[in-house]
């Protein structure tokens, strides 16, 4: 038979448990210590890196909701659009609220409230 005393460089057999034991826990930090790493360099990295839509992606996104041929005219008012289309059928609501833009109808007004949305629409408009 082996002797273990030797096997071991010469620890006693009662540290055997403990140098196993603080293995097990040593370990299981350290590897959800990288990940926790890993995940706020990712959250760190998707926020700095800059979101660029090309004029077709702000087309589709925030235009096409209303129908490109229904709308008569949009104006911006600070953190609101006001959209006067011709048909309020043809508007694509769910389309609106995907955006977070708040709605309110009157007649075949509608009248969106967002910041992002007005900003981004101001912009086109002065282009």
């Amino acid at each position: 038979m082996y002797n273990t005393i030797n096997l071991l460089g010469g620890l006693s057999p009662q540290t055997l448990p403990l140098i196993i034991a603080a293995a097990l826990i040593i370990i299981p930090v350290f590897i959800v210590a990288i990940i926790a790493f890993f995940k706020v360099l990712a959250k760190h990295f998707n926020r700095t890196r800059k979101n660029i839509e090309t004029k077709a992606d702000i087309k589709n996104k925030y235009i096409v909701p209303f129908g490109e041929d229904n709308i008569i005219s949009m104006s911006v008012n600070m953190n609101r659009v006001t959209v006067e289309v011709k048909d309020i059928n043809i508007v694509s609501f769910d389309g609106l609220r995907n955006l977070g833009v708040g709605v309110l109808i009157a007649g075949n007004t509608i009248k969106c409230s967002s910041q992002e949305f007005a900003k981004i629409i101001s912009e086109e408009m002065n282009k």
